[in-house]
């Protein structure tokens, strides 16, 4: 959910609308093919999910968001209803950027997850003057080198060298870092919105184009406050990143929630939601 992702032309997905929906949402695809969804009204929040998922990871959240905020969430590029790109280089912060343009807005609150932590760390980087407060959760950070692979990652290659992708996500969703222990519900629907984008593993692309110089060596210059979220029980990789964007960002909060993996939104939702809307109402 780090790292760099293979990037599928095309995922069909029903378009999944939970209760916190009812306020009569405002959806569509952006210019650049981009699918998002805003609700609620407030100062805008950004929800950026993670690798292999798309906009639904954030459910759990949205009914205490929405209620104070103006939620915008959107699929990732190769994610849920979001077209991969193959034909010209890229970058999410960028795909982000022009997203906001078109909706009007200025700055906003970004908070991301895993994969969409690392884009939120880029896209504060690239256009610091639209972030208002960040919020990065079990995150990626782009220039990071990996230490360790991921248990279970095995079989996820074996499975692509094989040519399959939908069991390569099904590994996937049973690997430990996307765990949600005691939880069989939320397992599930974790599970399904795995194998929903089980085509972002079936083709790898080289055309998303890297930050440069990358985030790991820029940290300092992210000047917004900054929380730092992660589980107890995350892998070594993101512990370290997530102490690395601690100690790099001037005054950022590090809080690690105890008996937490990596999808620490889904798993310890309740926690995680008081974190995220104290934080962003400047608590």
């Amino acid at each position: 959910m780090w790292g760099r992702p293979a990037l599928a032309l095309l995922t069909f997905l029903p378009l999944v609308h939970s209760p916190a929906l009812a306020q009569n949402p405002r959806s569509g695809i952006s210019v650049g093919g981009l699918a998002y969804e805003v609700v609620g009204q407030g100062d805008p929040v950004v929800l950026i999910h993670g690798f292999g998922l798309d906009r639904r990871a954030w459910d759990p959240q949205l009914p205490a968001l929405t209620a104070q905020f103006r939620v915008i969430r959107y699929d990732l590029r190769g994610h849920g209803r979001t077209l991969a790109s193959v034909a010209e280089p890229y970058t999410h912060q960028d795909d982000l950027a022009q997203l906001l343009f078109e909706l009007g807005v200025e700055r906003a609150a970004i908070v991301g997850h895993s994969l969409g932590g690392r884009v939120a760390l880029d896209f504060a980087l690239s256009y610091p003057g639209q972030v208002t407060r960040l919020v990065v959760v079990g995150p990626g950070l782009s220039g990071y080198v990996p230490r360790q692979r991921p248990v279970g990652f095995d079989s996820v290659g074996a499975a692509l060298r094989a040519g399959d992708a939908r069991r390569a996500a099904s590994f996937y969703a049973e690997t430990p870092l996307m765990a949600i222990p005691n939880d069989s519900a939320m397992h599930r629907f974790m599970r399904g919105i795995v194998m929903d984008n089980f085509a972002v593993w079936g083709i790898r692309t080289n055309t998303e184009r890297p930050l440069n110089p990358p985030a790991i060596s820029r940290l300092a210059s992210v000047a917004v406050p900054t929380l730092v979220i992660v589980g107890e029980n995350d892998s070594g990789d993101i512990l370290t990143i997530a102490d690395t964007v601690a100690a790099g960002v001037h005054g950022a909060r590090k809080v690690v929630v105890p008996a937490a993996g990596h999808m620490i939104s889904l798993a310890a939702a309740k926690r995680f939601t008081e974190l995220v809307v104290g934080f962003l109402r400047g608590r």
